[in-house]
């Protein structure tokens, strides 16, 4: 999304900014999110390469990250 259309939304009152998320709590959801069968292999993907974090990846998704050469 755009930073100006979330600008014009802030601005607006039709989005509020929040509290930044502990780092613990967003690392929680992260492994949920890449052990959960239910989260298709792409955004898997997208997560462990726009994260890098190898410390929050399952050792399945470490594997298959590897194979990659990533």
């Amino acid at each position: 999304m755009d930073v100006r259309v979330i600008e014009f939304q802030l601005g607006v009152g039709k989005i509020a900014r929040k509290e930044r998320m502990r780092r613990a709590v967003v690392d929680r959801v992260v492994r949920a999110v890449l052990n959960s069968t239910n989260t298709a292999a792409k955004f898997k993907q997208l997560i462990l390469d726009q994260n890098d974090r190898a410390d929050v990846a399952p050792k399945s998704a470490e594997k298959e990250r590897g194979s990659r050469g990533g």
